[in-house]
């Protein structure tokens, strides 16, 4: 397993109250419980939720049967975020001559480690700059980065019915700077 690295236990999901597009999962750092919550789409938290409380496993269970029956088991999975905000797990697996990895969405990677009971692990850089530094009873903060285009217009719309144009005004600019980079990708 990685040196420099945070152990996270799920433990458990959580929806928006004034955004009720957003879901997260929360892990717990295993070291010093520390809460880290992860931006997810409503679909990866049916699946993250049926693994949790209903131990239900049935979008990974044909690749853990497969890597089994060629005796490659999961060793671990990291969670992983690209330079561009996207978030997937790498699922690492073991066999007596070599070790390989996978890469795929949370929900698979979260769900896979629950039912194989192995860690899951997050770099220090991503965990530093995701742990909630600042926890308020009920709050959780999630950085505008990680926030989907349909998220960021509902947090608009949310920011201008309380008045609150300061952040109103950072959201407009976060999606005035990503259509430009979208126009200038096409």
């Amino acid at each position: 397993m990685e040196e420099n690295s945070h152990r996270l236990q799920p433990i458990g999901l959580t929806q928006g109250v004034s955004l009720s597009n957003v879901h997260l999962v929360m892990f717990r750092e295993e070291e010093t419980g520390r809460l880290a919550p992860l931006l997810i789409s409503a679909d990866e938290s049916k699946v993250i939720g049926r693994a949790i409380y209903q131990q239900d496993f049935s979008t990974i269970t044909l690749t853990l049967r497969l890597a089994h029956h060629f005796d490659i088991y999961l060793d671990y999975v990291k969670i992983h975020f690209s330079h561009n905000g996207v978030v997937s797990s790498v699922l690492y697996f073991k066999s007596e001559r070599e070790e390989k990895h996978i890469t795929t969405n949370i929900a698979d990677g979260v769900s896979a480690a629950i039912n194989q009971q192995v860690p899951i692990i997050i770099s220090d850089e991503d965990f530093n700059q995701r742990i909630l530094r600042h926890q308020a009873e009920g709050k959780v903060a999630v950085p505008i980065s990680e926030m989907t285009t349909d998220l960021l217009q509902e947090a608009l719309k949310s920011a201008v019915n309380e008045e609150n144009y300061e952040l109103a005004s950072i959201i407009r600019d976060e999606i005035k700077f990503r259509n430009k980079s979208q126009e200038t990708r096409e």
